[in-house]
């Protein structure tokens, strides 16, 4: 039995030697073939400045070199880079400045002093500045008195009579934490633990504190025990801190750091955040509470103080995810998704109704009032008005009436009444808001282990304030006496001389007649003790004049102030003269060359047309009357005196008919050798062109396109003048906002226009118009001739499809770049671009690095693109596709057409692109054929996250998958063919190619085989990571092995049988 057990060991020892020997061999051509695959890693340079007041330093296992100035460190494109500042006693961070080769500003994500950013492609440089913190020069809190003075323990401070005393934290305890099960802590600085946030957490907005040196001229280091602790409250298993700073409530920031104590120095900041700021408003006992909170104290503190510290020192500082369905701290996290899509509380706008009136006399006439102001503002917010002595406020709204200061809350209509004898103009000044705009107030002790502190202030805003200004009425009097004119020495009063009194602005009219003492006035002390006449400017015209007596002239008179009566003295005279009438251009006072305009005279005695008889040749009696071929006519008959009126009847072919009566007044004998000469000038009809301009694709208004007014032909005048030239260019129009341009007056005549410049955005419209500008009748003073451009705007379609098909490839990211933000190269003469200073106009709705997405059509239609060259790269295609990074150009020219390569101009561009896609073929095959294996079980799995991307059983050809996203894979078998073990896991990379990636797995059969153990580099993911495409000579080897044990244990087995016959012989 013993020989047995002997053979039997020596059999397996031999098999075992010979299998050890041969490992050495696989192993050492794995490698060789790991070796000849491992790819070079390009890394980029992170350089961190050393500065003075503090050390920042990165990843240390990445450190390339150390030297005096600064520490220079590898990252791969790509990679999270975690840079952490640790900043010197007495010191603060005074300035960040993260930039990359090409000097651009990176924005990094903030956690209490860490920076967080990725990596881009290229180096970057980091640099901190820091300054004193402010009061510095003061013993900071918890520093030693003397070199003999003990040191704290940790989370101590030392009170006044020396004994430490342990402030408060906001560290939940093992007991009251309140955690949900299963979630794990987060650290003390607030570092984000995905286990903890969850998914639905939303990443933390920038955090953009004021300057130091604003903060600073702020808010000084306060000298006082401003920061009163009253102790933990709890709510739910969690306990904060309760503080007031300054008689305001306060809360915690930074939830699992030490609590303040109270008389605790800090100094103040402006912590200009939305998220923080709205918290603080609808937080508890905030300025607007949010409904979701009970009631309940606790539950307000704790809600809002968590809240808090979510926004300010991020998710992981809570201890639990407030999204998680237990709602282990309800309802914190409806509050903060509340905060999250609640609009920001920014400034209380305010604003008045009018801001400039004028009193008017109240219906009694006692006293003078303003029209009706309102104020718009919150209902929470006031204002003060600083009345004068005598004026009364009264509240409409409220019914109340107030003097002095007085208080008008928003939503209020008010209007101010003042006596009678109040004049001049009175200004309220600037009034400010009483609610001018909310800070979130930050309180930081410059302790690092103790947390910050925050509440809400609200702010005078200088840009938040009003003021109105009120004209009181002014009132006076007219007087006026005439006489009739003659040679006695005392003059008769004019008597029933009528005048008319209109006011020039509100048209308002009164009628005052003379008396027997030929005096007309508007006094009238008892019913208007100030005045009948309000203040401004009237017109006096003399409507009825004494038979055979002169109309004075129309005057006008400027009534200012109160009470005050203004007097004048008119007098009548009786003459005879011959009138000659002359028409005249108005423009240029020339005789208007051409018979036709017909008048006649009125006497204003009787309000009649003047008879006239002629005898030359034979007697003619008329009333009215035409100018000859130069323009002017003599009467035959002298008039008396009186005052008269020219009538215009018919106007001139051109010229606009003058309906005021020409008043004249024969005051002076004339006769036919100087007559009396009245002109009448006529105006010409005048037009205008008036251009409208549309999109041609929206028919919404385009503003700033400019177009040219030129004559077609000579225009002239009645007169003969000729106002302008074929061919002169008359105008230039330019359209406004409401895409609508109007000439400037042109003379009568054929008109042509033409675009000249194009809106931005838009084609040039190469099409002219030609405009008449007509005489319509003698009434019309000014004509118009409309016309209409529209224009297209400029348009270039990206069309993005699956490589060689017509399959369109939605969610492709291209960044559009224009070439205007590119520093401007020597300018070719034959350039299309005609800008001067670089490669075309900036438009000024492409910002630089704009990147678009591809639509489910693949495609991205650009539109009102500026003159100008553009570029055109891929920036991130779907999963599965091969990112096409070549740079694509087209060109905008100065006529707003689409020019791509050496093709024409067009009104419309097209620009087709394609995306390669992954392909990946595995094979499943016999381990002892090399042949494919049909009926396995595959799957494929995201090696990252497990998800099965594919499952399929195996043919006889190998299986293909198109457009696998890039990444690490698995190929597992979940069942092997009938007679064969389950092979173990393969793992591959999909790589961004468009070329044929291939994966093998291999299966062998269950009896008769003996496995060799799999070499550690295959089990632990290093190395080759289990078999992979290509790996031929580890298989080999293997195969050897497997080959030669097998001959082993024949031999050991036919050794025993050839004994065993020996025995029993």
């Amino acid at each position: 039995m013993k020989e047995k057990l002997k053979r039997k060991a020596a059999a397996i020892l031999a098999m075992v030697l010979s299998i050890s020997l041969l490992l050495p061999t696989v192993q050492a051509a794995a490698e060789e073939e790991t070796a000849q695959i491992q790819e070079p890693v390009l890394q980029h340079e992170l350089t961190v400045m050393k500065t003075e007041g503090g050390e920042a330093k990165a990843d240390d296992t990445l450190l390339l070199r150390d030297e005096a100035d600064r520490s220079v460190y590898g990252y791969e494109a790509g990679a999270k880079v975690e840079i952490l500042i640790s900043i010197n006693e007495g010191q603060q961070i005074d300035r960040v400045e993260i930039r990359d080769g090409n000097h651009t500003d990176i924005v990094p994500e903030v956690q209490e002093n860490r920076y967080l950013f990725d990596m881009p492609e290229g180096n970057v440089t980091f640099q901190v500045t820091y300054k004193p913190l402010p009061g510095e020069e003061q013993q900071q809190p918890g520093q030693d008195d003397g070199p003999e003075a003990a040191d704290p323990e940790p989370g101590q401070t030392p009170d006044q009579n020396g004994q430490e005393i342990k402030p408060p934290t906001d560290v939940p305890s093992d007991e009251n934490m309140g955690e949900p099960e299963g979630s794990e802590n987060t650290d003390t600085e607030g570092n984000k633990d995905p286990a903890t946030v969850g998914e639905n957490t939303e990443e933390l907005e920038d955090k953009a504190f004021l300057t130091n040196d604003m903060a600073t001229s702020l808010f000084a280091i306060s000298p006082r025990a401003g920061i009163i602790y009253s102790g933990p409250v709890t709510y739910r298993g969690v306990s904060v801190g309760q503080f007031t700073i300054n008689g305001q409530i306060a809360f915690c920031m930074e939830h699992k750091k030490t609590s303040p104590t109270t008389g605790t120095p800090f100094y103040e900041e402006i912590y200009n955040d939305a998220n923080i700021r709205k918290t603080l408003y609808y937080g508890y006992q905030g300025h607007e509470q949010w409904a979701g909170f009970s009631g309940d104290h606790a539950q307000g503190v704790v809600v809002t103080t968590c809240a808090l510290s979510y926004f300010y020192s991020g998710p992981g500082s809570l201890g639990g995810n407030p999204f998680l369905g237990d709602n282990w701290l309800a309802p914190l996290g409806d509050f903060i998704k509340f905060i999250q899509t609640a609009p920001d509380v920014g400034r209380n706008e305010v604003s008045l109704s009018k801001t400039y009136t004028e009193s008017y006399l109240d219906d009694d006439k006692t006293y003078q009032r303003t029209e009706n102001i309102s104020f718009t503002a919150d209902s929470r917010n006031t204002i003060t008005v600083p009345l004068p002595s005598g004026v009364t406020l009264v509240n409409v709204t409220t019914g109340a009436e107030r003097t002095g200061n007085v208080t008008v809350k928003g939503g209020d209509t008010f209007y101010l009444k003042a006596p009678l004898n109040m004049r001049g103009t009175w200004s309220s000044g600037d009034m400010y808001g009483s609610m001018g705009k909310l800070n979130a107030v930050l309180c930081k002790t410059g302790q690092p282990g103790l947390q910050d502190l925050g509440y809400g202030q609200w702010a005078t805003d200088p840009d938040s304030k009003v003021s109105f200004s009120v004209k009181w009425v002014q009132m006076g009097d007219i007087k006026i006496t005439k006489f009739l004119g003659g040679d006695e020495e005392i003059k008769k009063p004019a008597v029933g001389a009528e005048f008319t009194l209109t006011h020039t602005e509100t048209k308002e009219q009164v009628v005052i007649v003379t008396d027997e003492n030929g005096v007309a006035t508007t006094e009238d002390r008892v019913n208007f003790p100030i005045g009948r006449l309000e203040g401004g400017t009237w017109r006096v015209e003399e409507t009825q004049t004494p038979d055979g007596f002169k109309t004075i002239d129309p005057f006008e008179v400027t009534i200012i102030g109160q009470g005050n009566v203004y007097s004048y003295i008119a007098e009548d005279k009786k003459i005879v003269a011959a009138i000659q009438v002359e028409k005249l251009d108005k423009s240029t006072g020339k005789r208007v060359a051409a018979s036709g305009t017909t008048f006649k005279i009125i006497d204003k005695k009787t309000g009649q047309p003047v008879e006239f008889t002629d005898y030359s040749p034979s007697k003619v009696v008329f009333t009215e009357f035409m100018t000859d071929e130069n323009g002017q006519y003599t009467l035959p008959n002298q008039l008396p005196a009186g005052e008269y009126e020219l009538v215009e009847v018919q106007a001139a072919n051109g010229y606009l008919l003058d309906p005021n009566p020409i008043p004249f007044v024969v005051e002076d004998m004339h006769n036919f050798e100087q007559p009396i000469v009245v002109t009448s000038q006529n105006d010409n009809v005048m037009g205008r062109i008036r251009l409208e301009k549309v999109d041609g694709a929206t028919d919404e208004p385009l503003a700033e396109a400019v177009f040219e007014i030129t004559a077609i032909e000579d225009i002239v005048t009645g007169d003969g003048t000729i106002r302008a030239t074929a061919g002169e260019l008359v105008d230039t129009l330019t359209t406004d906002d409401d895409g609508k341009a109007e000439s400037k007056d042109l003379f009568l005549g054929n008109y042509r226009i033409v675009e000249k410049q194009q809106p931005q955005g838009y084609i040039l419209n190469p099409e002219s118009q030609d405009i008449e500008l007509a005489y319509a009748d003698q009434n019309t003073p000014l004509v118009y001739g409309d016309a209409s451009f529209t224009n297209q705007p400029t348009k270039i379609i990206i069309q993005k499809n699956v490589k060689g098909t017509d399959k369109p490839l939605a969610g492709v990211k291209y960044k559009i770049q224009n070439k205007a933000f590119e520093k401007p190269e020597p300018k070719d003469p034959e350039d299309l671009i005609l800008d001067p200073d670089a490669g075309g106009q900036l438009d000024p709705g492409m910002v630089m690095g704009e990147t678009l997405t591809t639509d489910e059509n693949g495609q991205i239609e650009l539109k009102y693109l500026s003159p100008g060259s553009y570029t055109v790269q891929e920036a991130e295609t779907q999963a599965g596709f091969v990112l096409d990074d070549t740079v694509y150009e087209f060109l905008v020219d100065q006529t707003g057409r689409i020019v791509i390569g050496e093709e024409d101009p067009a009104d419309e561009g097209m620009l087709n692109l394609e995306n390669d896609y992954t392909k990946v073929y595995i094979s499943k095959q016999d381990a002892t054929t090399g042949k494919e294996l049909p009926g396995a079980e595959l799957e494929v799995l995201h090696k990252k996250t497990g998800e099965v991307k594919e499952k399929w059983t195996s043919g006889e050809e190998p299986h293909y998958i198109e457009a696998l996203p890039q990444g690490d894979y698995i190929l597992r078998e979940t069942m092997a063919p009938k007679g064969f073990k389950v092979a173990q896991d393969v793992e591959f990379t999909v790589k961004d190619t468009g070329e044929i990636q291939k994966v093998v797995m291999k299966d062998e059969y269950k009896e008769g085989t003996i496995r060799t153990s799999t070499p550690s580099n295959f089990r632990n993911g290093k190395g080759s990571s289990g078999v992979r495409t290509g790996d031929i000579a580890p298989i080999a080897g293997i195969i050897a092995a497997i080959v030669l044990a097998g001959a082993a244990i024949v031999t050991a087995v036919s050794y025993k049988k050839r004994r065993g016959k020996i025995h029993e012989e």
